[in-house]
């Protein structure tokens, strides 16, 4: 799976960001971590411009660990998201911009 964003620079001055991109699993058993950074990257921008980024999202970043310490890719509904730092109300009121979606698996992927 492909997860792409476009970043722009709105400053009036050159820039570079740390785009990153993190996976919320569906847990069932309560251990899980509410999400986890699978991938970054390094932008460089001039001022007012954009450049779209693309992470790819194989089945081994959905894994989750279960209680008998083995990984596994559950059904239901994941969430990513890509953005400037990690998910969570201390990263908004820091300023951090997110962008989120969900996506679901079924059974036997």
């Amino acid at each position: 799976m492909q997860i792409k964003a476009t970043i722009t620079n709105t400053g009036d001055r050159y820039g570079e960001e740390v785009v990153q991109l993190y996976v919320s699993v569906p847990d069932l058993d309560g251990i899980q971590p509410r999400w986890s950074l699978k991938n970054f990257t390094r932008v460089e921008l001039r001022s007012g411009s954009s450049t779209e980024v693309s992470f790819r999202l194989d089945s081994q970043a959905l894994e989750q660990i279960n209680q008998e310490g083995v990984a596994e890719v559950v059904p239901g509904e994941y969430w990513v998201y890509v953005g400037n730092g990690s998910p969570g109300e201390r990263s908004e009121a820091l300023g951090v911009q997110m962008l989120s979606a969900t996506f679901h698996v079924k059974d036997g992927i």
